[in-house]
Formats: structure tokens, sequence, C-alpha cells
């Protein structure tokens, strides 16, 4: 133990904020267990785990309980510390989405975050806020989520859920719903499970944006972020030892 090492927290909160407002305490601390004990630690601890700790925590507990993990209050209704069954809860928009249905979300609501969703992940600017401050100090590289989130982008315009809807008001609900800006900032730049070479990390990300979609069009749950990631970790080290070695062998012909 390294009381100086303290990635299990920032993990403990990555889980936390995925979750909604009414999931019961129980939830919360088997997702914390699972993404600490054996997410991290069961490998080795810091820096030498192969799949994202929070990533893995989610992932368990949707499979455990997922008529609580996918409904979500009522922006502004009351939720009690302990007793959350008078609190009014919604589907959200991945959800609609997912129906074959498009939310109805004015877009500066969307912005501020004032519609159902997982606690810490609705909020757009004080996402891309801590980004640029993340940018800015050199903790993530932007190669990474552009990569993810042009992908999904992409996706989402040339194989619409919704055939009806506008090309950019779908893009804008795909980008912005089942919390994918919030793990392409917090998640997928963990240094641990992303490659380390420039090129295998838009490959990263490109993989990662195309299997996330991949389990929103046809998974069994609207939040397929999380497992889209574990998936595409199994695939990091490949993609940095392709491209490490096909940059070395160009840097050899140019000598």
């Amino acid at each position: 133990y390294d009381a100086s090492e303290n990635s299990s927290l920032v993990f403990a909160a990555l889980f936390t904020l995925m979750l909604p407002a009414t999931a019961s305490y129980a939830i919360v601390v088997t997702g914390v267990v699972v993404a600490v004990l054996v997410g991290k630690h069961a490998f080795g601890g810091a820096g030498s785990y192969p799949f994202h700790p929070a990533a893995l925590g989610y992932a368990v507990v949707t499979v455990s309980w997922p008529d609580q993990i996918f409904r979500y209050p009522t922006p502004f209704t009351h939720v009690g510390l302990w007793d959350t069954s008078t609190a009014t809860l919604e589907d959200a928009s991945s959800h609609i989405l997912r129906t074959g249905g498009v939310p109805n979300i004015p877009s500066l609501d969307l912005t501020l975050g004032n519609y159902a969703g997982p606690m810490g992940a609705t909020f757009v600017l004080v996402i891309l806020a801590v980004a640029l401050y993340l940018l800015l100090r050199r903790r993530i590289s932007l190669e990474l989520p552009l990569a993810f989130l042009a992908t999904s982008a992409l996706i989402s315009v040339l194989f619409p859920r919704v055939a009806t809807a506008g090309t950019f008001e779908l893009m804008k609900y795909e980008l912005l719903s089942g919390a994918l800006l919030y793990a392409a900032v917090f998640m997928l730049c963990e240094p641990t499970t992303a490659p380390k070479n420039r090129l295998a990390r838009v490959a990263y990300g490109v993989l990662a944006g195309f299997l996330t979609m991949m389990f929103r069009y046809y998974g069994a749950y609207e939040l397929g972020v999380c497992f889209a990631l574990l998936l595409a970790n199994a695939f990091s080290g490949y993609l940095d030892r392709v491209c490490s070695k096909a940059a070395f062998q160009r840097r050899s012909k140019s000598l």
C-alpha cells in the first residue's frame, strides 16, 4: 500500500459519477470494490491493470442491477439521502434514441445538463472546462478524444438510428448522451490502458468510437461505452507494437 498513490479515489469518483443519483448504496459499494480491488489491485496496482477499473466496475453493476442503473431522477426533483422511493424517475435521452425516438431537449438545457442522466456526465460545460485544464497540464492527449468523438459522429451521420431526424440534431444527441463525452475526457485517456504511440492513440480512439456505436446500436444496454472501452483495452498493447514497428521501419528506410 502506497499512501501517496491516490488513483483509487479517482476511479471511485469516475465510477460513481456515471450512476443515477437514486442508485442504492449497495450499487456504489459493489462497483467501487470491483473497480479498486479487482480492476486495479488484483492486477498489481497502479500502472499494471490492463482494463480501466472504473469501466469494469460499471460493467459489473450494469449486469447486476440494470433496472436501477438506467432510470434517472427528473431534474430539480427531490432525492432523499436515504430513501429515494419518492423521486420522480424517467428514461435518459440514450434510451429514447435506442427505442427509435428523438429526444426533445433544448440546446441550452443539453449544454447545462438540465436533463435526466448520470450524475456527472450531463454538464457539458464543466466537462469541456476540465478537458481544457487537463490538456493544458498535459495530462491527456488531444488525438485520443478527437479520434473517438469523430468516429462516433461519423457513424451517427452515415448510419443514423432515426432516419427521420435531422443529421446535426441526431449527431448532437448521440455525442451528448450515454456518457460519451464524459468517457472521452476522463476514461479513454487513462495513461495505463491507452497506447503510448501517437498513431496508435489515433487508431485506439477510432476503434473505441466504433465499438461504442456498435454497442449502442446492437448491445443490450444503453450506456455501452464502458463495455466498448473494456474491449478496446484488450487491443491497446497490440496497436502500440504495430504502430511502433511501422514507425521504426519508416525511419530505417529514410536512413
